[in-house]
């Protein structure tokens, strides 16, 4: 690999290229020449470098992001599922408030093993057969 040196002088004998002379020899033009090419594959590996480095950086990010959304469709997932778990406590709950209000037992209790008891909107017990 060559120094930053070498790589300034030989970008700087490249841009003397445009300034041949007719009295310049042969091998002199053969070696600005030949240096200019060198010069123009050296800029292109450092630029393949730094796109491949931009692409690895990218990725990375999508990557990252691709994450993210799992992420969030998992705890979208797991909130769903605690709110419909939420709504069976809550109407359990209900239906255990109505059965207590329309108990004659002063001392009804509340882990009291009850079957299921239909109610109607407006709260009222529906008469079972």
């Amino acid at each position: 690999m060559k120094t930053s040196e070498e790589i300034q002088q030989i970008i700087e004998q490249s841009s003397c290229e445009k300034r041949l002379s007719p009295q310049t020899s042969e091998e002199d033009k053969t070696k600005i020449i030949g240096y200019s090419k060198v010069s123009d594959l050296i800029k292109q590996k450092i630029n393949e470098k730094n796109l491949q480095s931009i692409k690895l950086t990218m990725d990375k990010f999508v990557e990252f992001d691709q994450q993210q959304i799992e992420f969030i469709n998992k705890l979208e997932d797991i909130y769903n599922m605690l709110n419909k778990e939420s709504h069976k406590i809550q109407k359990n709950l209900l239906n255990i408030t109505i059965a207590r209000y329309h108990s004659n037992h002063l001392n009804f209790l509340l882990n009291a093993k009850l079957k299921y008891l239909s109610v109607v909107y407006s709260g009222n017990l529906i008469k079972q057969p």
